[in-house]
């Protein structure tokens, strides 16, 4: 399937498209130059399947579950279904280590996005897995030494504990 490069930059309100490439070099080289010219380096590029007819596109629905449990115990789960156009249900599943809302050097919680393997939610299964991630966290800051900063990122590289 062929893929498209799009260079974005800003959040929420002030989220843009700047261009639309054909090679992830051009669009690195599109971001490189944007950079040279402007004080601005919030740029990013995210990768986009091309569809060309609809008919030869699958789409795979799937329930998943959000889950979350802040450091002060509150936890809060649901459910919903989900499409993810071609992409295996592997890698719709995340885990996400998130800061304090209002003190930014403190650890706020974790989150995790999940496939429902089966119809029933059970709360306590998710809470479960939330509070053993939690733990493994702390484990890495309080013991092990790491930063927060370094324990976000090695989350969003993709590590999951369960």
């Amino acid at each position: 399937m062929k893929k498209v490069y799009i260079v974005t930059s800003g959040t929420y309100s002030d989220y843009g498209i700047n261009s639309v490439f054909q090679s992830e070099e051009k669009a690195q080289e599109f971001v490189d130059l944007m950079e040279k010219r402007s004080s601005y380096s919030d740029y990013d590029i995210e990768e986009y399947s091309v569809v060309d007819a609809l008919d030869s596109y699958e789409l795979k629905e799937y329930k998943v579950v959000d889950a979350t449990l802040s450091v002060d115990g509150s936890f809060h789960v649901g459910s919903y279904s989900e499409n993810t156009g071609e992409l295996p249900i592997e890698d719709a599943e995340t885990t996400q280590v998130f800061r304090h809302r209002y003190y930014s050097k403190s650890l706020g919680g974790v989150r995790i996005h999940r496939v429902l393997r089966d119809d029933a939610l059970d709360e306590e299964k998710y809470r479960k897995i939330c509070a053993d991630i939690l733990a493994e966290v702390k484990y890495l800051i309080d013991i092990d030494g790491r930063s927060l900063q370094d324990v976000i990122e090695i989350y969003e590289k993709g590590v999951k504990s369960e």
